[in-house]
């Protein structure tokens, strides 16, 4: 394919916009973890069947042309996000069994979103590679920052508060200062 052509074509700035949109969905995933760690049971099984239509729809246009070969592709990328929904259905089993928080149930449920789109990346379409990394790093984020949480708090807070004493005496010397000075 020459260059030319590929500037052309649309399909680069597809796979651009949807690798973005799941990229994205993960960073605010990342966040509602953060922020509401029950809610991020909810918000993963939420996602894991958009991004199996993401992946699914993508490949259906970038083999629109190719009737037979996409009509078999598509079966086996049906079959592993079905594979994936099975598996968060475990999951869920699990939690609703009491073996597993909530909260690490919502972790599992992204390490397999993440596990299932590097694999739909290797085997159907190489952008879903990076997202996939991508997702895996935020696993390795939520892990880490639940993880130590407070130990990454604690020094945060003692800095803030030696910062402020310092702060407001350096104004007060300063306050001083000016009104000796009057």
């Amino acid at each position: 394919m020459m260059i030319e052509e590929r500037i052309e074509n649309p399909a680069w700035k597809l796979r651009f916009v949807v690798g973005i949109i799941m990229i994205s969905l993960a960073v605010i995933g990342m966040i509602f973890t953060d922020m509401k760690s029950d809610g991020a049971w909810v918000y993963w099984r939420i996602m894991t069947p958009f991004y199996a239509a993401l992946c699914i729809g993508l490949s259906i246009y970038l083999r629109k042309k190719e009737i037979k070969k996409t009509a078999l592709t598509i079966w086996h990328e049906i079959f592993h996000w079905l594979g994936l929904l099975l598996a968060v259905f475990l999951v869920n089993a699990l939690v609703q069994m009491g073996l597993v928080s909530r909260l690490q149930a919502g972790i599992e449920v992204l390490l397999l979103l993440a596990l299932a789109t590097f694999l739909a990346g290797v085997y159907t379409e190489p952008t879903f590679i990076v997202v996939g990394i991508a997702l895996g790093l935020v696993v390795l984020f939520v892990a880490f920052l639940s993880n130590f949480l407070y130990f990454i708090l604690v020094p945060v807070i003692l800095v803030g508060v030696v910062s402020l004493y310092w702060i407001s005496r350096r104004n007060k010397t300063k306050e001083k200062e000016f009104y000796e000075k009057e």
